[in-house]
């Protein structure tokens, strides 16, 4: 998996939803997002900023994937007013609106 190219087309997303003045949420649980390395948000804000742990922990990652990834998560506004947690959920609580769906999905290996 080239996880830079991943990180890249999260941002084109995230690019062409700001072209059409989208609103972007987080879900309930995002900032709980645990992947097999740790928490994201704790790794993209906490430490994330020492450029020697990134390379020691995430050698795959650049300095400029890592600045896009804490673009991109400080783009999403907190959780909508009801909470919505997957794209069922956000169309029903915006059923007059366009809605869409940019995240991150965690797969089980």
């Amino acid at each position: 998996m080239d996880r830079g190219q991943t990180i890249q087309k999260l941002n084109l997303g995230m690019l062409k939803s700001k072209e059409y003045k989208d609103r972007l949420y987080k879900t309930p649980d995002f900032n709980e997002l645990v992947l097999s390395w740790g928490n994201l948000m704790k790794f993209i804000f906490s430490y994330g900023f020492d450029e020697a742990e990134r390379i020691k922990t995430f050698p795959w990652m650049t300095q400029i994937q890592h600045t896009t990834l804490v673009y991109i998560l400080s783009s999403f506004k907190n959780t909508t007013a009801l909470n919505s947690k997957d794209f069922d959920e956000l169309h029903s609580e915006f059923h007059n609106e366009n809605c869409g769906y940019i995240g991150f999905d965690v797969e089980e290996k």
